[in-house]
């Protein structure tokens, strides 16, 4: 049983994937097609996870000031330059705040959502522990310093080869 804290709801989802490194542009050593392949495929997830019928499930955690409806894919972008073995959650906001400030990536209102993936390889730190060993991916936000307002909401996504998320 799920219950609603308080917190912010995004009612018509607008999501935009943001994959980090040049590994999504590149096949995988051997001439398999990997992380390219990986890209497209989950580009065409996320167009038909926020606009089809699974959307329409989450309608019950509706409230009485926001309606949770189907939303929109908005597109993708891979950004660089390429992520070490590890990052922190610090990294990825850097990311999506340079993102935002020089336009390169659609502007954030309340209804929109950054998906960021992650390349095959690299874990992130997040409150002291790793992705692929304690947690797989989570979501947060990006918070304006002076009104504690969020300016982003955001998730993260290992690479599906990380061994703690495949059980």
């Amino acid at each position: 049983q799920l219950t609603y804290r308080g917190g912010p709801l995004i009612a018509q989802v607008r999501a935009f994937g943001l994959y980090w490194g040049s590994a999504w542009n590149t096949p995988m050593p051997g001439g398999t097609t990997g992380q390219p392949v990986t890209r497209q495929a989950l580009d065409a997830y996320l167009a038909d996870l926020v606009s089809g019928a699974y959307i329409d499930v989450l309608a019950e955690y509706s409230t009485s000031t926001t309606t949770i409806g189907r939303g929109t894919y908005l597109g993708s972008a891979i950004i660089g330059p390429d992520p070490g073995a590890q990052v922190t959650d610090a990294d990825i906001q850097a990311q999506i705040q340079q993102r935002l400030a020089d336009g390169s990536i659609p502007a954030w209102d309340p209804n929109t959502l950054y998906c960021v993936f992650l390349p095959s390889g690299t874990s992130v730190q997040q409150g002291g522990q790793f992705s692929c060993q304690v947690f797989c991916g989570y979501h947060d936000a990006i918070l304006d310093p002076n009104t504690n307002a969020p300016v982003a909401y955001y998730g993260v996504l290992p690479y599906p080869d990380c061994g703690g998320c495949a059980q």
